[in-house]
């Protein structure tokens, strides 16, 4: 069956299915709290280098060391602080749309549970 060529991201997951638990995050980097995860992925391309999806998070912080693609998101509740390697640290709440890059040192905290749109890109010809 094809993906049709324009369709809806719940905000609950797909009608009759919700979202389901997911592993985004590395567990080994958790650096506070504990990460229970549950999301759905609405779209893959077939390179499997773009995505697209609900993620939802309980509060927890993890120590990315290299953020692993450019990553768009809007904040649908809860909210995320991040702190890069140089201290600069960034809040964002409900409604707030935010950017980060591959490459990025940070800690990434949910400082509640935490829902978000995401739209992941993963260069695979980039190293």
């Amino acid at each position: 069956m094809s993906q049709p060529k324009v369709f809806k991201i719940h905000v609950d997951g797909p009608p009759g299915h919700g979202l389901k638990p997911i592993n985004v995050m590395d567990l080994s980097n958790i650096v506070e709290g504990t990460a229970t995860e549950i999301g759905t992925f609405d779209y893959i391309d077939p390179t499997r280098q773009f995505t697209v999806g609900i993620w939802e998070c309980t509060p927890c912080v993890e120590y990315i060391p290299y953020y692993p693609c450019d990553e768009f998101c809007v904040i649908l509740k809860g909210g995320i602080k991040i702190t890069q390697k140089d201290g600069t640290t960034d809040y964002f709440g409900e409604g707030e749309g935010f950017m980060v890059l591959r490459g990025t040192e940070c800690h990434y905290g949910m400082t509640e549970v935490t829902k978000k749109y995401s739209i992941m890109f993963e260069n695979k010809l980039q190293a």
